[in-house]
């Protein structure tokens, strides 16, 4: 049984999230969900975005345009911003702050294009970014991915603005 259902919101889901995906990948996920119909679509971008240094103006437009389309097909839409990639193991030290600065950039616009479109940004306080800092632990073994106690983060910290918006939607 899901998060979603524990807390009283039936729910019937989908994934369609591809390997390595970047913001201009959106779009082409985007159509199949349409097709679906969805009433709640959870999107989580940047990592990507950052470790292939794609534009930034480009990364947020991407973003934009994806929530934009989901909203006009009356989805409600939470998205899960760029992690602080300062905080991988992997990252040379003398490279994390310029690291965690591009990181903070490109999830404070993240967030920004996010709302002027009508979604809700989830883990808004980046609490999952300050866990993974500070607990190694919650990094694979290849100490960039997570690992399952990392995705169990991970989903904590989007649920909240998730149970919000199921709520709204139940409303």
């Amino acid at each position: 049984m899901g998060a979603l259902q524990r807390h009283g919101h039936e729910n019937d889901h989908r994934v369609f999230a591809v390997p390595g995906p970047r913001s201009r990948d959106l779009a082409d996920q985007i159509g199949p969900a349409l097709a679906w119909r969805p009433n709640l679509v959870l999107i989580v971008i940047g990592a990507n975005d950052l470790t292939h240094r794609e534009p930034l103006d480009a990364a947020v437009g991407s973003l934009g345009a994806a929530v934009r389309r989901l909203r006009a097909a009356q989805a409600q839409v939470v998205v899960a911003p760029a992690p602080d990639l300062g905080a991988v193991p992997h990252v040379p030290v003398f490279l994390r702050d310029a690291v965690r600065q591009a990181s903070e950039v490109l999830r404070r616009r993240q967030a920004e294009v996010v709302e002027a479109e009508g979604g809700r940004v989830a883990d808004a306080d980046g609490r999952a970014s300050a866990a993974f800092a500070s607990d190694t632990s919650l990094f694979s073994a290849d100490r960039i991915h997570p690992s399952s106690a990392g995705y169990a983060v991970i989903a904590d910290s989007v649920l909240p603005a998730l149970l919000e918006t199921a709520g709204i939607l139940r409303s």
